[in-house]
């Protein structure tokens, strides 16, 4: 009897040992596991984090306006409003006499009273105010006052009868040539400006110097008293 109660007091030690082994390698485990994990302090809980300020609305581009139409009636590359004739080509914008329109629809190019058309039909240059250099002008020559340079020929450059080149026709003028009275033009003294050839009707109506300085070249010159060119 006394084996049996010493043998159930044995186990029953071991079975509490087995126990309390059990229970210590439980609670070890449970230590160990939180060992390994951060306890989580309480802290200062963030504060929260301002939202970024909302972009404004950006305000849209103005829209580009509409290029106006640049206008070019005449197709010459030059627009409308800077082109002196609009509707004549003319892409060199050639203008003879610097007014406001350009040679291609300018009725007078060289601004000499005559117009374009009927200097080409005489054979004067409609781009030269003075075709024949004589003091002039084309229109001038052609106008109705002899006194004026008028009833002469523009492409003629010996109808203004003028020595003295000043573009009038005065005393002084008259005296040059009675000075150079009977020189032909194989004397020395010959003077081709003092020498004019007759073609009339008119007095003034000359031509070229003849070589022989006579009186016909001092009727001419009389004739020619305060004819004004200047």
């Amino acid at each position: 009897m006394r084996k049996l109660t010493a043998s159930l007091a044995l186990f029953a030690l071991l079975l509490l040992g087995l126990v309390l082994i059990a229970g210590t390698w439980a609670s070890g485990t449970a230590i160990g596991e939180d060992k390994g994990k951060p306890t989580p302090t309480e802290g200062v809980k963030p504060t929260d984090t301002p939202e970024a300020p909302k972009p404004t609305n950006t305000p849209e581009a103005p829209k580009p306006t509409d290029t106006p139409e640049v206008k070019d009636h005449d197709k010459d590359g030059v627009p409308d409003e800077e082109d002196n004739c609009p509707y004549d080509e003319n892409a060199d914008q050639a203008n003879t006499d610097g007014d406001e329109y350009g040679d291609a629809c300018d009725k007078d190019d060289d601004n000499d009273g005559v117009d374009d058309k009927e200097e080409d039909k005489i054979g004067s240059d409609p781009h030269d105010p003075n075709t024949d250099k004589d003091a002039c002008s084309d229109g001038q020559e052609l106008g109705p006052d002899p006194s004026k340079g008028g009833m002469r020929d523009p492409t003629n450059q010996w109808d203004f009868f003028d020595p003295s080149g000043d573009g009038m026709n005065r005393s002084t003028d008259i005296l040059m040539v009675v000075k150079q009275f009977g020189v032909d033009d194989d004397d020395s003294k010959y003077d081709a400006t003092t020498d004019r050839t007759m073609l009339g009707p008119d007095a003034w109506d000359l031509g070229a110097p003849n070589g022989q300085q006579r009186v016909d070249d001092i009727l001419h010159e009389v004739h020619q008293f305060y004819h004004d060119c200047k």
